[in-house]
């Protein structure tokens, strides 16, 4: 899993995810892969402003940019700051 709050992606030990009362929530990236067969991997989106996810399959990095004012949100709005 990884959030856009994190440096690297957590792949030991407890992760967090973090939603707010007026509805949103981190931008995040989680792998699910299957211990057997570990081909069979699906990345779990999850939106910010919304809090919707998306299940795409395969293993999907999140790609963060090194200044997030240089990118918008779901609505199109220039994002100012990271979450936290």
């Amino acid at each position: 899993m990884r959030t856009a709050e994190d440096l690297k992606p957590i792949t030991k030990g407890e992760a967090s995810l973090y939603f707010f009362p007026q509805g949103h929530t981190q931008l995040a990236h989680i792998h699910v892969q299957e211990v057997a067969n570990p081909e069979n991997e699906f990345t779990i989106i999850v939106k910010p402003l919304t809090g919707r996810v998306e299940v795409k399959e395969g293993h999907i990095d999140l790609a963060l940019p090194d200044d997030p004012t240089s990118i918008r949100d779901d609505l199109g709005k220039k994002m100012n700051r990271r979450a936290f």
